[in-house]
């Protein structure tokens, strides 16, 4: 457990399943996560305490390493929203959103100068043309926008609405570019209408990615690293060049910076920077011998001092104790113990309940993709929903005492249940 002053913040709080948290600095709220018809997570609604450790435990196929990945950017919700101190992670930029009219009155407008523009570039281009070829390019015009619109539900007008002034846009540029070009040529027309496609394409896309969730390494870069089940250490490079990976804006990684060498002063002191970690972690001694020599349990030390040089406001760890040996694990739990005092807030997936009821200041548990518990590890060592989840509903009973017609309403029940969620995960 960390310090009483620490524990503080949690002193009052619920223990209920998503409730508020003092001082939150990761909020899940309505994450969905499915694969075909399996829901992996179902989170309705989560908060993380700043500066404290937090366990998230649960047994075998309960979701918690997808929903570190959905929290972390390596894997994307179908739903729900991530928020780490107070900036939307499923957002690049906030944009303000347009209420459904006006997206919609703004996307037709748009979408008509297009159409017409459209429509006058081809009959520009050859007077004597078959006009159902306007029609036809018309008609495949307003089919996407109305794919797009009806594909992002709740988002279509919005959709629409980019997607019509895009064209536009792109119509005009063309116009411009085109009689500056070739005013008197027969191109006019062409360069028109490749300036309106072009528009059009580049809008969508630049809105899609303004508009997206933040990949994994922007995330990183403001302060939320992770570690997984498997130790990620690169076997042949050395454990120091290991840890200089980690360190972030160096300047060697830009061409002018690497190119007049003006790096080395900071290289220096990224290398005095990992030898105090490699000496916190007792890893001095392989300082120079390549990763792949290290025993599972150094890799786990390695992984952690490496995240550590990224300067990080919270550490995920994806199981820290899997595979290391009894003799390091007692030196992996004292350095996570630590981290607090440093101001860093922790969030780890364990199994060992042991090793949960002696670091954790909260628990998180997690059953079928849900979030069924909260509270400290006094109180849920002793949930009955914890230990059926764990251990099934009727683990204290014999065969003989169970009334075979209310477990048979049990199975139903859920089978039921399964059939709804399978359905609405359809409906979206």
């Amino acid at each position: 457990m960390t310090t009483e002053a620490v524990a503080d913040p949690l002193e009052g709080v619920a223990h209920v399943p998503g409730v508020p948290k003092p001082d939150p600095v990761i909020i899940a709220d309505g994450v969905l996560r499915h694969f075909g018809g399996l829901i992996a997570v179902d989170v309705e609604h989560l908060e993380i305490q700043r500066g404290v450790i937090t366990a998230l435990i649960g047994p075998n196929g309960a979701g918690k390493t997808t929903f570190f990945n959905l929290l972390t950017g390596f894997d994307h919700a179908q739903a729900g929203t991530r928020v780490y101190n107070g900036r939307e992670l499923d957002r690049r930029y906030e944009i303000p959103q347009w209420d459904q009219a006006k997206s919609t009155v703004i996307g037709l407008l748009g979408s008509l100068i297009g159409f017409m523009l459209g429509a006058f570039i081809l009959a520009r281009a050859d007077d004597q043309s078959d006009p159902s070829l306007t029609y036809l390019v018309t008609g495949f015009v307003v089919a996407v926008g109305v794919f797009l619109y009806v594909r992002n539900k709740p988002g279509g007008p919005q959709s629409l609405a980019v997607y019509g002034t895009s064209t536009a846009l792109g119509t005009a540029l063309g116009t411009l570019f085109a009689v500056l070009v070739s005013p008197t040529s027969n191109w006019f027309s062409t360069t028109m209408a490749v300036g309106w496609l072009i528009g059009g394409g580049l809008g969508i896309g630049f809105w899609r990615w303004a508009t997206g969730p933040l990949p994994s390494y922007e995330i990183a870069q403001l302060g939320m690293v992770r570690t997984f089940q498997l130790t990620k250490v690169l076997a042949r490079l050395t454990v120091l060049n290991n840890m200089r990976l980690g360190a972030q804006n160096q300047r060697g990684e830009r061409f002018l910076s690497a190119l007049f060498q003006t790096w080395k002063t900071q290289e220096k002191e990224i290398t005095a920077k990992a030898d105090v970690l490699l000496d916190r972690f007792l890893l001095s001694k392989m300082r120079d011998e390549f990763a792949g020599t290290l025993s599972g349990g150094q890799r786990k030390l390695l992984e952690m001092a490496g995240v550590l040089m990224t300067d990080p406001e919270v550490v995920m760890l994806d199981e820290p104790m899997a595979g290391v040996n009894p003799a390091l694990t007692q030196s992996l739990l004292e350095h996570v113990i630590e981290l607090p005092a440093d101001g860093t807030t922790v969030v780890f997936v364990e199994h060992n309940m042991d090793v949960v009821r002696e670091i954790s200041d909260w628990v998180v548990m997690m059953a079928e993709g849900r979030i069924i518990a909260e509270g400290p590890p006094s109180v849920i060592g002793q949930d009955q929903r914890v230990i059926d989840a764990y251990l099934g509903a009727h683990h204290d009973e014999t065969l003989e005492e169970l009334d075979k017609t209310e477990l048979a309403e049990e199975v139903d029940q859920d089978l039921d249940e399964q059939e709804e969620m399978a359905e609405e995960v359809e409906d979206e």
